[in-house]
């Protein structure tokens, strides 16, 4: 199993290197002739953090099957 003090840092460089693509793809949006480009960027850039953040949920400890707050 994947150590989670290691897991972390990586999901949270994937995380800021999607954003950072999302912004970037953004402003390239500006222009009719990098807005392909750009849209596609930007999909990239959400493609990366949603991905991350689909591993990490699958590769995190178990804490086990209840819900942390309790209502």
């Amino acid at each position: 199993m994947i150590d989670i003090g290691v897991l972390d840092p990586l999901v949270r460089i994937a995380w800021l290197l999607g954003a950072v693509a999302f912004v970037l793809g953004l402003i390239r949006m500006n222009s009719p002739a990098t807005a392909r480009g750009g849209n596609r960027l930007s999909a990239y850039g959400m493609f990366v953090a949603v991905a991350a953040t689909a591993l990490f949920l699958l590769l995190r400890p178990s804490e086990g099957t209840e819900f942390p707050l309790e209502i």
